[in-house]
């Protein structure tokens, strides 16, 4: 039974001031809803409501009531709280909303249930559903689909559409993303994928492997955000505006990336829209099929795997072992904290190696003529510092 709402509404905030006792200005602020019902709008706001989701929980009763009570709380399917948990998410402005979307779509409802009641939801059929799935995909991806449901029940909980939360299982964490391909296979790769009949995969691949970008990105990418035709010194740049941190940013292209976009369009007066339009055939599919021209494993776990998402991390683990800082790294790849970056600092060590050259001799100046070394260097430091 669909939820029958018109509008999902919005968050909103009211700030006002006022003169306080002793005549200085104080700030308020309110927080409310923005709703459209039978074509007029609704605006309201309340002091009890402290918190986003103390408004969330008012505008979904909000709309239940304009539904006329129809598809009440308890009546509610997964495929109803599906649609209420994404459109909070976008009254919200979330990012991560089609990940999710896609989520549900894809793996939680075909395997859960569509018209299955969220009542029925019982801690055995999350725990079946965690044991059926950690047989097929790795563990962060179980954890990702648990994790949204959790949350999504959890609103149902919240709503008043379920009395209690059943045990949500939380697999443990998997092991990062550690493969990356070697300089050897890097090349050929590359070859397999120029005698690949789809015409967009040896450019996509050659753009993530000198940009670090993601497949969402890049699929996501037109012509208007290249500017490949820098002068005066400037670097031509792709402008990532559809990230998955929400944040925008800038890379700087080099001559390969460059010079295999031209190729795919060397018209300039055509450089418009989509760089990589799919137009029906499937760039993963052939990516696979070059994997095993080129003779690279596909693997099983995280250590052994590669994927198209491979390439994101081989950007990454070479720029760190030819000596980039992680905090480059960092805006390269568009990590949101440092802590994403952190997992390459194992591989820059090449470039600390002049460093620590520099403490060469500390130990070995006070060196016998037996060949033992004594301690008369650190020593000598120690009584000047106590």
């Amino acid at each position: 039974m669909p939820l029958l709402r018109q509008e999902p509404g919005k968050l909103i905030e009211r700030t006002w001031t006022t003169r306080g006792p002793d005549g200085r200005k104080v700030k308020h602020a309110a927080l409310g809803y923005d709703l459209t019902v039978n074509g007029k709008r609704e605006r309201k706001f309340s002091s009890a409501w402290l918190t986003e989701q103390d408004v969330m929980t008012a505008l979904a009763r909000r709309r239940r009531e304009v539904a006329g009570g129809i598809a009440a709380a308890p009546d509610w399917t997964l495929a109803d709280m599906a649609r209420e948990y994404l459109a909070q998410q976008a009254a919200r402005g979330r990012r991560g909303r089609t990940f999710e979307a896609r989520l549900f779509r894809t793996r939680l409802l075909p395997r859960l249930g569509v018209t299955t009641l969220v009542r029925h939801v019982t801690a055995p059929m999350l725990a079946r559903y965690e044991h059926e799935r950690a047989g097929e995909v790795g563990r962060w991806t179980v954890r990702h689909e648990l994790g949204l449901m959790g949350r999504a029940l959890r609103m149902a909980h919240r709503l008043g559409v379920i009395d209690r939360l059943p045990e949500i299982p939380r697999p443990p964490k998997g092991a990062h993303r550690t493969r990356f391909l070697s300089e050897e296979e890097i090349t050929r790769l590359l070859a397999a994928c120029r005698q690949s009949r789809n015409p967009l995969l040896a450019p996509i691949v050659t753009l993530a492997l000198t940009t670090g970008a993601r497949y969402s990105e890049l699929l996501t990418l037109t012509w208007e955000q290249l500017d490949l035709e820098a002068d005066f010194g400037l670097s031509p740049v792709m402008r990532l505006t559809v990230t998955k941190s929400g944040r925008p940013r800038t890379v700087p292209l080099m001559a390969d990336a460059v010079a295999a976009l031209v190729a795919l369009q060397p018209d300039l007066t055509k450089r418009t829209g989509p760089v990589f339009r799919l137009e029906g055939s499937s760039i993963r599919k052939a990516f696979d099929k070059a994997l095993e021209r080129a003779g690279i494993a596909k693997g099983t776990d995280a250590t052994t795997r590669v994927s198209f998402h491979t390439l994101r991390h081989t950007a990454a683990s070479w720029l760190t072992i030819r000596g980039a800082t992680l905090r480059s790294v960092q805006e390269i790849l568009g990590h949101a904290t440092p802590a994403q970056t952190a997992r390459y600092s194992h591989l820059g060590v090449a470039h600390i190696r002049a460093d620590l050259d520099r403490l060469t001799g500390l130990v070995s100046s006070g060196t016998t003529g037996n060949g033992g070394a004594t301690a008369q260097p650190m020593a000598q430091l120690a009584g000047r510092t106590t």
